[in-house]
């Protein structure tokens, strides 16, 4: 089974988890598509040190991260680039 995972830099480590979740939530429909993936069930976020997340960039010193079990989306033939 594939997993989807989506990384957020934490700029300001002040916010309540709650709304980190929330915003990173509004974000995940486009993040979803332009991986084209189909989440099979919910996933969940959790936060961990930048410096121990591959592709976090270490912006910051935390990242959010959602993780979720995904498929890759049928092949269309209009996606440009696509093999």
């Amino acid at each position: 089974m594939s997993m989807f995972r989506a990384i957020w830099p934490i700029v300001d480590e002040s916010m309540p988890y709650a709304d980190l979740c929330r915003e990173a939530t509004a974000d995940l429909p486009r993040l979803i598509t332009q991986a084209k993936a189909r989440l099979l069930r919910p996933g969940g976020f959790s936060i961990a040190p930048a410096a121990q997340v591959p592709g976090s960039g270490r912006v910051t010193e935390s990242v959010l991260i959602y993780t979720a079990p995904a498929e890759p989306m049928p092949w269309r033939s209009y996606w440009k680039g696509a093999a």
